[in-house]
């Protein structure tokens, strides 16, 4: 998906009696290369499965698929956890809690889409504040000692001055101190975050929310990744992977494109971080 022409791609489910379903969304330019998707499919009996894209009238651009396999169980995710296995990817609740996060799909208040798939059927983790004050922890699975790794994850909260979302490390079963932290800040869609890890022995990344008591406060989070070497600097990014922490604002008509001469976008014959055609640039 490539291009200010391209308008959304969609994945829909239809059974012969019920109406089409969009199972999974895209919409507007995506990064300049191959992407991946998964989606678990729960469906008894038969069904039909469509996908569609949608283009704008002006500008130019593509939208291309490849490689479609389907098999037998739910799907596994490398590297990325979206959260759509039952499973939850090994992430485990602090049993010494009073709150848990809940394994969840669109909300009344809060998040209807997930990040994964974009749609109401895409899966989360979140906390809801109630009538107690709640603190949750959730622990990923133990990761070997790293000199640098970077967490990525998508979070929504909604949240009183005194509620607070904070990442840590658990190692030899003591929780260090916060390495991100916010706290009084609503977000009025899924945001992207990152934090450097580094540890000297075998580690778990927590997530830790704690709310007030209020009806309709909550902390959502998805799409968690780790990888290997330190997190870039909050807004540095040389666009040769991705467009990193850089989304495209949803309040207008055009969009940044994630591109490289060899895709015949008009801008520059070379990039500046590898100085040639293969280079990625924002344009």
């Amino acid at each position: 998906m490539l291009g200010s022409s391209v308008s959304t791609l969609d994945v829909l489910l239809q059974t012969n009696s019920s109406p089409e379903t969009v199972v999974w969304s895209r919409r507007g330019t995506q990064n300049a290369v191959w992407l991946d998707a998964h989606i678990t499919v729960r469906m008894k009996g038969s069904y039909r499965v469509q996908f569609a894209g949608k283009r704008n009238r002006l500008g130019q651009g593509f939208i291309a698929i490849d490689d479609i396999t389907m098999r037998a169980g739910v799907c596994t995710y490398h590297g990325t956890c979206g959260f759509e296995s039952p499973s939850v990817c090994g992430y485990e609740q602090d049993v010494t809690e009073t709150a848990d996060w809940a394994h969840t799909n669109g909300l009344d208040y809060g998040p209807q889409i997930d990040q994964t798939y974009r749609t109401k059927h895409g899966h989360f983790m979140t906390v809801l504040g109630e009538d107690t004050r709640k603190v949750a922890h959730l622990l990923t699975p133990e990761y070997p000692s790293t000199m640098e790794s970077c967490v990525q994850f998508w979070y929504w909260l909604t949240t009183d001055h005194n509620d607070s979302f904070s990442i840590h490390t658990m190692e030899n079963g003591e929780l260090g101190e916060a390495l991100w932290a916010l706290s009084g800040a609503k977000s009025h869609y899924w945001e992207v975050a990152q934090v450097t890890v580094s540890t000297a022995t075998h580690f778990k990344v927590v997530f830790k929310a704690q709310l007030d008591p209020a009806a309709g406060s909550f902390v959502a989070i998805d799409e968690v990744t780790l990888t290997a070497g330190a997190c870039p600097h909050t807004g540095s990014c040389d666009f040769e992977s991705s467009q990193c922490t850089w989304l495209n604002s949803q309040g207008d008509q055009f969009d940044w494109i994630h591109a490289n001469d060899q895709l015949s976008i008009v801008g520059p014959s070379v990039d500046h971080t590898t100085q040639t055609a293969d280079g990625k640039i924002n344009v």
